[in-house]
């Protein structure tokens, strides 16, 4: 047991301990409190961070597949004792100021965070979370909606009432189980834990969630005690004082007594010998299945309580798969079994009992045994033959350096530090060792000095573990069709066993449920910020210093980055050929992990990885805010230690003046694992592929976008691979090279700390960038303006694109005014107006997608409708026309329409790192987007009126206007849309033209 270090109570909070944490957010102290009554943990994290997160989150343990913790998550979102209204978060999300808002579901947690730089706001999120997990409603209505429900609809042929499922969750597992990634998650799950909670599926297998009751959701939450203080971790981050945070949290529990709650996690009793499964996974039937299949190799291997051998585990893990030439990750791609790293490759720290996991994607069933036998050999050599030192020094900088960045992947920072220590605490286990990086580094540092450290870490959790896998997943080009037929019989046996009553029941729950999703909830009893609480101006990074040199600028940030140093640089593509531009994404792939004429590319990879954070190559296409023009650049991005800043400017100098890519073998091997990350993406966000297909006629910037990240991106590299003619390529990718590295053609910026730099360093960063501009040819001008003579069709589409997957993803667009012109602030507001007061409501309650969104983009002048996992097609098109008819009516109130201006504030207002916000900056500066255009448009948006939404509706959003629309889905939903669509009156009768993302 823990032994307090002071007597100190706040609000009947103990402080146990307080620590400092020199690696968090450049130095900060970590607090950890018991609360007395109930037993639980609080933990704030002290510093000066401006972005203040708090959370709450519970151990969550599921004993089947229902998705019950998940289906709760939703719901007890859904109205609370306080706040009883019948959807506060989403309510809430329109009221705040917020830099993040959210809620997770994991394997056996399920946490509730939200981030803001607005101490009201702060609370006010607050003060509506807790009373939602603590004192939720959870009612019958809710969980019907959120979860699962039975309705009856009319059958397209019979033209007779028929049975159907309904539900967000429903909905949402059902895309999420048409992925393959998820699938081979879940398969691996149930494969090594098959003793324990992690066999089930955490977020519902669609299949078993329609056999959970409101009755058991309700007892997860109050009898079982899941949700219950005694059950919490509390979280608070920032610089906002702890104090009053810890007395608000204490206040709500002052009602509250220790319980012990049911909630152990029991070890998976481990194997003698090891074993092998095979599980199916839905493809779309126009696929060759013949080299989908995956194989991977999983063991258990430490628990989480040992914090330094995950320490450990974790960084030998990067040493083996980290990289192009990491050996375990070179020897399976190398072997040409597959085309990549079969998914969930690698090491997942979010359980008790940690997984390792590694294999091949695109292989043929019969060669699952060869992957198998592949990594136990090169698992083998390794211990018997050693690491290479140079590979384990090269990866230990690389903790170094992530360690030292301040940066949240993804999340808010506070919530990135959470998610390292969560699991931990879940567990029970003490949190700050998961943090403590320097302590856990220095041993480590003293055990690898002995010899043999890694290589014993490989014989013992691996090659002597029999607790461990040869999992195959195979493609079901017919699976899709029989779990559809089987459901369908389902549902007509048992709606032919419904007595007259239980029918007349489910039309009841039927008319309750869409009067609650009509009708107007009175939200004065939620909190809210006012268009006062909003900061004046726009967020800004001091002017950068720019140096001229020999016809070249370098612009110098100063910015507290922690020591690190980060160069951004942009290389004009305008004058290449549509043929080549296609091949710039891919271009971009390989530059870093082909190799140069001066070394090849493990030699490469190995020089980046010791003396660098990352160095990236991406294609961005964007459009002039003055003259609409479309600027067209490789981006390139490098990050290393301050110290190692002339070594990653040399490592760049050699990419752009040694490029070499007649390595027609390596190439190849790119070329699949490029396509094969391509791939799946289609159904995991399909919603951004739908609206690059819908918008690739509104602009040069959206054409662009569509050839070389959308569909026709999957399309054109699949055509490569079948030509298979590496020497072309080879000719394609060097021809680019030759184009666009010119001296003239490269703008360069670089973010570090420079308060405190000499003269001399500058001057020497300045030298070594000179070394860049000097290296490559001076000859032609500037490219950055797209010159090709390809002009959008301005056509609008109409598509249906079939892929494997169960739900659809509908969006439809149209082009608007954009930043700079008067109308574009209106429209801003008009896209949260239309979102929260109808597309929700329609799109996602009534409907049950996932989600149903509206998005504007004022730099490119572009307005979307969009759905997420979507059961409907036809009536999500005829949604949006209607949003337009709803926005013309005027049936909002004047709150509605603040809230919407808070809502863009709100994003206008995103917390970025010291990195990202110069990084910005200077892409704004590629367009000439200025601070005083960014301040003039918030000006704008805070000014709008009811009036201003009026007369730009009438202008721009009439019911009649030609919206492009392109919708990703399954084949049988898009062929039964399209007999929908076929006897729907002028003007929606036109059905969609369908294609096949599938078809090679």
């Amino acid at each position: 047991m823990r032994k307090p270090i002071t007597c100190t109570v706040y609000n009947r909070f103990r402080l146990l301990r307080k620590r400092n944490l020199p690696d968090v957010y450049g130095g900060s102290l970590m607090y950890e409190f018991e609360h007395l009554p109930t037993g639980a943990t609080y933990i704030h994290i002290e510093n000066n961070d401006t972005e203040n997160t708090f959370a709450v989150g519970f151990k969550t343990v599921p004993k089947d597949s229902t998705g019950i913790a998940h289906i709760l998550e939703h719901t007890v979102l859904s109205g609370s004792r306080k706040y009883p209204v019948k959807d506060p978060f989403f309510s809430m999300i329109n009221r705040s100021l917020s830099t993040f808002m959210n809620a997770f579901t994991a394997s056996d947690w399920t946490l509730y965070p939200f981030s803001s730089e607005n101490k009201k706001d702060y609370y006010n999120l607050m003060s509506v979370y807790l009373d939602a997990v603590f004192f939720p409603k959870i009612d019958r209505l809710s969980f019907l909606q959120e979860g699962w429900r039975f309705d009856l609809e009319k059958d397209r042929k019979s033209n007779k009432e028929k049975l159907v499922y309904k539900g967000v969750v429903y909905n949402e597992m059902k895309g999420s189980m048409s992925s393959v990634s998820r699938v081979m998650a879940q398969s691996l799950l149930s494969a090594l834990y098959p003793d324990t909670p992690y066999s089930h599926n955490s977020g519902g297998d669609p299949e078993k969630i329609v056999n959970l009751t409101h009755e058991q959701l309700v007892a997860f939450h109050k009898e079982f005690g899941f949700y219950h203080p005694s059950n919490a971790i509390f979280y608070s981050y920032g610089n906002f004082p702890f104090i009053p945070t810890l007395e608000f949290v204490g206040d709500v529990l002052r009602d509250f007594v220790k319980i012990i709650p049911d909630t152990d996690i029991p070890s998976q009793p481990r194997w003698s010998k090891p074993k092998k499964v095979e599980y199916q996974y839905s493809l779309a039937k126009t696929e060759d299945p013949i080299k989908k299949h995956q194989a991977c190799v999983g063991w258990i291997t430490t628990d989480i309580s040992d914090t330094f051998e995950i320490f450990a585990l974790d960084l030998l893990v990067e040493i083996l798969l980290g990289n192009p030439a990491a050996p375990l990750r070179k020897a399976l791609i190398d072997s040409k079994l597959g085309s990549a790293l079969s998914d969930c490759s690698g090491f997942d720290v979010d359980m008790k009992e940690i997984p390792f996991v590694c294999g091949l994607k695109g292989i043929k069933k019969e060669d699952a045994e060869k992957v198998h036998q592949l990594v136990f050999d090169t698992l083998g050599d390794l211990a018997k033959n050693g690491i290479d030192k140079e590979l384990i020094d090269a990866e230990i900088h690389q903790l170094e350096f992530h360690t030292k960045e301040i940066s949240g992947r993804h999340y808010p920072y506070g919530l990135g530090i959470l998610l390292q220590f969560l699991e931990n605490s879940i567990h029970k286990c003490d949190p700050e060792d998961a943090l403590d990086f320097s302590a856990h580094l220095t041993r480590l540092k003293k055990e690898i000095a002995n010899g043999g450290f890694f290589e014993t870490k490989i014989t013992h959790h691996f090659l002597r573990n029999p607790h461990h896998v040869l999992l195959t997943l195979s493609p079901d080009p017919k699976m899709a069709e029989k779990e559809e037929a089987r459901m369908s019989l389902n549902l007509a046996k048992i709606h032919q066993n419904m007595t007259a009553k239980e029918l007349e029941a489910i039309r009841k729950d039927t008319k309750q449920l869409e009067d609650l999703q009509n009708s107007k909830p009175n939200l004065s009893c939620l909190p809210t910020l006012d268009v006062e609480d909003v900061p004046e101006g726009v967020k800004k990074v001091e002017p950068p210093l720019i140096v001229s040199s020999d016809k070249h600028k370098i612009r110098f940030y100063d910015q507290p980055t922690s020591g690190i140093s980060y160069l951004t640089g942009a290389i004009g593509v305008g004058s290449l050929s549509e043929n080549l531009m296609t091949l710039v994404p891919f271009f971009c792939y390989t530059l870093n992990k082909i190799g140069t004429t001066k070394r090849g590319y493990e030699d490469m990879v190995r020089r980046i990885t010791a003396c660098t954070g990352g160095i990236s190559f991406t294609m961005q296409n964007l459009e002039h805010i003055r003259n609409n023009k479309c600027i067209s650049i490789i981006k390139f991005s490098g990050k290393c230690l301050d110290r190692n800043t002339n070594e990653m400017l040399d490592i760049i100098t050699e990419l752009l003046t040694c490029f070499d890519f007649l390595n027609h073998d390596r190439l190849k091997s790119l070329l699949l694992e490029y396509c094969a990350r391509l791939e799946p993406a289609v159904v995991n966000s399909g919603h951004h592929f739908a609206a690059s297909l819908a918008a690739r006629n509104i602009s040069q910037v959206h054409h662009l976008d569509e050839i070389c990240s959308g569909v026709s991106q999957l399309k054109f590299i699949k055509e490569l691979i079948k030509s298979a003619d590496m020497d072309d390529i080879a000719k394609r990718l060097a021809k680019i090279a030759q184009t666009v590295f010119r001296k003239r053609n490269i703008k360069i910026a670089v973010t570090r700390s420079t308060k405190n730099e000499s003269l001399e360093g500058l001057t020497a960063i300045q030298i070594g960038i000179d070394r860049i501009y000097n290296a490559i040819p001076l000859k032609g001008k500037p490219d950055f303006t797209y010159k090709a003579a390809h002009q959008p069709g301005h056509w609008a589409v109409r598509e249906g694109w079939a892929t494997s997957s169960d739900v659809s993803f509908v969006v439809s667009v149209m082009r608007a005014p954009k930043t700079g012109q008067p109308d574009a602030p209106t429209i801003a507001v008009i896209a949260k107006l239309l979102q929260s007061t109808y597309i929700h409501r329609e799109i996602r309650e009534k409907g049950g997608a996932y989600g149903g969104v509206v998005t504007y983009s004022p730099n490119d002048g572009i307005f979307i409708f969009l759905s997420y996992r979507d059961p409907h097609i036809v009536n999500t098109i005829d949604i949006y026309k209607s949003a337009l008819k709803f926005l013309n009516s005027g049936n909002f109130t004047d709150k509605e329409i603040e809230e919407a201006v808070l809502k863009v504030c709100a994003e206008l207002g995103k917390v970025q790192t010291p990195n990202m916000a110069t990084q910005t900056n200077f892409i704004h500066s590629l367009i000439s987007l200025t601070d005083k255009d960014r301040e003039a448009f918030k000006k704008g948006v805070l000014a709008v009126t009811r009036e201003d939404i009026e007369r730009v509706a009438a202008a721009y959003f009439q019911p009649r206007k030609e919206m492009s629309t392109a919708v990703i889905s399954g084949q049988n939903q898009l062929e039964k849309a399209n007999e929908k669509l076929a006897k729907i009156p002028f003007p929606h009768n036109r059905c969609l033209t369908l294609f096949e993302i599938g078809r090679d």
